[in-house]
């Protein structure tokens, strides 16, 4: 809910809220439960004092992604405005997380930009990591393709005695 409005019908992990009360954790962020086992994403939450964010670079612009709900992301639009960044396109997140968080809005913005100028523009503590170091991400991504392989060459392994042990169960009588 929003101010009393449905926003959203959604599975959300229980938690306990600092001061003992029930709550429910909603893309990352606790809130208060209240009666009928609603949330009201309006207000702040006890997590999420500022405004949740990532920038992702590309060769040719940038990507500044925003978490919340409607009102928070024409906040970040209008804050970015103030401070002369240009957003050429704009509108839902539909891509994967980012560095674990799911995003829900996109501002696209030409050319590379600083993770921290973004931050200072939206009032928020820049990003402890960001989407835009590659060069960290390359050791990952190549262990994680040879733990890809080394799968993939144990499946391949195994094929002949899987296909021999249907070859089998399909001979009439052998059931």
């Amino acid at each position: 809910m929003e101010g009393g409005v449905l926003v959203q019908r959604w599975l959300c992990t229980r938690a306990i809220m600092p001061d003992g009360s029930p709550g429910a954790i909603w893309r990352g962020v606790a809130y208060p439960l209240l009666d009928g086992d609603c949330i009201d994403i309006g207000p702040q939450s006890v997590q999420d004092r500022t405004m949740r964010h990532a920038v992702v670079a590309g060769e040719e612009a940038s990507w500044v992604l925003v978490q919340g709900v409607p009102r928070i992301f024409e906040a970040a639009r209008r804050a970015l405005d103030s401070v002369g960044l240009e957003v050429s396109r704009s509108g839902r997140w539909l891509g994967d997380p980012v560095d674990g968080v799911a995003y829900d809005w996109f501002l696209r913005c030409p050319g590379a930009l600083d993770p921290a100028a973004v931050a200072a523009a939206l009032g928020a503590p820049p990003p402890a990591a960001t989407a835009t170091d590659r060069a960290a991400a390359v050791p990952i991504l190549e262990q994680r393709i040879a733990d890809l392989l080394a799968e993939l060459a144990r499946v391949e392994a195994a094929m002949p005695r899987i296909a021999h042990g249907r070859a089998r169960r399909s001979r009439p009588g052998l059931h």
